[in-house]
């Protein structure tokens, strides 16, 4: 099955990785929006009950790395699929970073009893930095065996 959508219509076609990472639309976009659909609906269930700062502003980190990773898809021809990839869980790491700040500062601000948000709740940040160093080895792997 040929994925090389631009070169089906005429233009270039994307940049091929050196290792494992390729350009795939299934895999780009359902990775994009898988890893930040939680954004989305955090914001809508904030809006929803009446906290509509602290809904836009989290639907504002949803939709900016959404853009980043469109962005970056549009760019492929001259971006390096595994580039791309670090790039967008870059991004979705600093969204939901905001994202988890804003909804501190809001639930101080609205609460006058102690919230149960606490520091312990960025530990699921975690999950992008893993992922970046997870991923970076695999391409090095890859890389080293296609040599």
């Amino acid at each position: 099955m040929n994925n090389d959508l631009g070169k089906q219509r005429g233009k270039a076609a994307p940049l091929r990785g050196p290792g494992r990472f390729q350009w795939h639309t299934g895999a780009w976009f359902g990775g994009q929006l898988g890893a930040s659909s939680y954004l989305g609906i955090l914001g809508c269930v904030f809006w929803s009950q009446g906290n509509v700062l602290a809904g836009f502003l989290i639907l504002c980190c949803f939709f900016a790395a959404n853009f980043i990773g469109w962005r970056l898809w549009a760019k492929r021809t001259r971006i390096k699929p595994f580039m791309a990839v670090q790039v967008l869980l870059l991004s979705l790491f600093s969204f939901s970073l905001l994202s988890f700040v804003f909804i501190e500062l809001f639930l101080k601000r609205v609460s006058l009893h102690k919230t149960d948000f606490s520091a312990a709740n960025y530990l699921v940040l975690l999950t992008f930095p893993v992922l970046m160093l997870l991923f970076w080895l695999v391409e090095r792997g890859a890389g080293r065996a296609n040599k």
